[in-house]
């Protein structure tokens, strides 16, 4: 089916998640450099935030105005039609910030990936050639690791969860991200499953269970889910002119932030 088909479907029938899953996968079939650069070159009331609004708008907007000469009331068809862009264009930014974090948590990764693999292989080296073993610095390098592996972990299945919750379980992310995000777990995985071979070989070795540490991580997921769409719903709303309904959505997590930012320069001062 045609590109222009398609958004005529958006014009006429689709609802806000049909609209958004659809121009999620002409987005992903594009791949990402295509769609930025098709992005970059659109005029603001062309890119797909404000079309696909507009368009479930007016598709809501017509409908009910036929309706409207049976009875419907135009306030009605006026509120309808605000709720729909309105949930059109939090669907949009919920997928939007997600391809964000996963772009951004993937660059941060990379370091971290490639100085656990040097740090290991020097630390293995010290103990088996000089038979130099260093308990803190494997402890430092065991909690890094883990830390690395349990936030990958979590943004996967945080992905996941969102999809299930209100994409009906479709691909969120570009192609490219997706294959990136699960080299990265792999390659975590795999330091894991080298450190856990060295059972009986370490004079001081605590095994980094797998299995538990990822089901452990199911509050943690639940939790990201609502702070991933409290954050979408809070971006939409200031945008549709409603400050304070945006901010009672963030502010839970503002003021964790802040006491978190209290508390670790308390720590610091302490120190002092």
């Amino acid at each position: 089916m045609s590109l222009t088909r398609r958004l005529k479907e958006i014009e006429t029938s689709l609802t806000p998640k049909q609209a958004v899953l659809l121009w999620l996968k002409e987005a992903q079939q594009l791949g990402i450099v295509a769609y930025m650069e098709k992005a970059f070159k659109s005029p603001a009331h062309e890119l797909p935030r404000a079309r696909l609004t507009e368009m479930v708008g007016r598709a809501v907007r017509e409908s009910l105005g036929k309706q409207g000469k049976q009875g419907m009331k135009p306030e009605f068809t006026a509120h309808a039609e605000r709720e729909a862009r309105i949930q059109t264009d939090f669907l949009f930014v919920l997928v939007r910030d997600l391809h964000r974090e996963v772009r951004l948590e993937c660059e941060m990764n990379v370091p971290y990936i490639l100085l656990l693999h040097e740090k290991f292989a020097r630390l293995l080296e010290r103990f088996e050639r000089g038979d130099r073993f260093e308990p803190t610095s494997w402890e430092m390098w065991r909690t890094v690791l883990i830390g690395r592996l349990s936030g990958m972990w979590r943004l996967r299945e945080t992905i996941a969860a969102v999809s299930e919750k209100y994409f009906d379980r479709n691909p969120l992310l570009f192609p490219e991200d997706a294959s990136r995000l699960n080299r990265q777990i792999d390659d975590l995985e795999e330091l894991t499953r080298s450190y856990n071979s060295l059972r009986k070989k370490l004079p001081v070795w605590t095994a980094i269970e797998a299995d538990a540490l990822a089901r452990s991580l199911h509050e943690q997921v639940l939790a990201n889910v609502e702070e991933h769409v409290a954050g979408a719903r809070s971006t939409t709303f200031e945008d549709f002119g409603e400050s304070e309904a945006a901010w009672k959505l963030v502010e839970p997590y503002a003021l964790a932030a802040l006491e978190e930012l209290r508390a670790s320069r308390s720590v610091l001062q302490g120190g002092d």
